[in-house]
């Protein structure tokens, strides 16, 4: 499902604004290999603090609340609740955000190939953890 913010640019923009900055640096976080095309944990699914997010984009701990929330409305963004302080969090699919209208209406004509005759290939990487924390 698209989110609402991605029916026309001009409205996502209005929607997302200044968030666009902590979607970017979930999207950095995300799987080695992720195409954009299915939704991800964010980090392997390690718990964040808002502190931590604030941290790592240069604003404040309300401004990453609003940020948070600015996402989630649109649909960009889930997340879960550690209980222990912090959140674990997951980026909707955004392929439909970086691609133009042309692009979307091809993709709706070429149907997908069927996964069971793609060939992948497994990408070994360094543990998520100290990817997160470089």
């Amino acid at each position: 499902m698209i989110p609402a913010a991605s029916q026309s640019p001009e409205n996502f923009w209005k929607q997302v604004g200044p968030a666009f900055r902590l979607l970017a640096l979930f999207v950095l976080h995300a799987p080695v290999g992720w195409d954009g095309n299915a939704p991800v944990y964010v980090a392997g699914g390690i718990t964040v603090t808002d502190a931590e997010l604030a941290e790592r984009t240069g604003v404040s701990k309300a401004t990453i609340s609003k940020w948070r929330s600015r996402l989630r409305k649109a649909g960009l963004i889930t997340w879960l609740v550690d209980p222990c302080g912090g959140r674990v969090f997951r980026v909707a699919a955004t392929t439909h955000i970086f691609k133009t209208p042309s692009e979307l209406s091809a993709a709706e004509q070429n149907p997908a190939e069927d996964p069971a005759t793609v060939k992948t290939e497994m990408v070994l990487t360094a543990p998520t953890l100290s990817r997160w924390v470089q």
